[in-house]
């Protein structure tokens, strides 16, 4: 199963934890966080907030908590696609950028000069 059928959510999407009482209960109803990732709990073992009937858990990251926690599906509210996100890969002048629609856009990154030239003189 992957991400994208743990209720139409994938990487990068913002959600919004919903009012239920293992929530309620850490505090964490109504925050707003992201997608990091998904897991099978069964196979990986990890705490999950939440039962889930489709046997998958997706790891929600807050930035005010500095924490990621891992949730089932059934307690996420779709927020928005988390546009703008972009993921680089050390070394490469290409990165991704997350649409509105939740696309993922390929664009050369813009490399300051100075960058460009000490990767020139260290011949890469």
């Amino acid at each position: 199963m992957s991400m994208e059928q743990g209720q139409g959510l994938s990487f990068a999407d913002r959600v919004r934890i919903r009012n239920a009482p293992e929530t309620v209960a850490r505090r964490l109803a109504g925050r707003v966080g992201e997608i990091h990732g998904f897991t099978m709990p069964a196979s990986s073992g990890v705490d999950v907030i939440g039962a889930s009937a489709h046997e998958v858990a997706l790891g929600v990251y807050f930035d005010e908590l500095k924490e990621a926690l891992w949730f089932a599906p059934e307690l996420l509210d779709f927020v928005d696609h988390g546009e703008g996100t972009t993921i680089r890969v050390q070394g490469s002048d290409v990165e991704w950028v997350k649409t509105e629609r939740g696309d993922w856009l390929q664009q050369r990154r813009q490399v300051p000069w100075r960058a460009r030239f000490v990767r020139w003189l260290a011949g890469q």
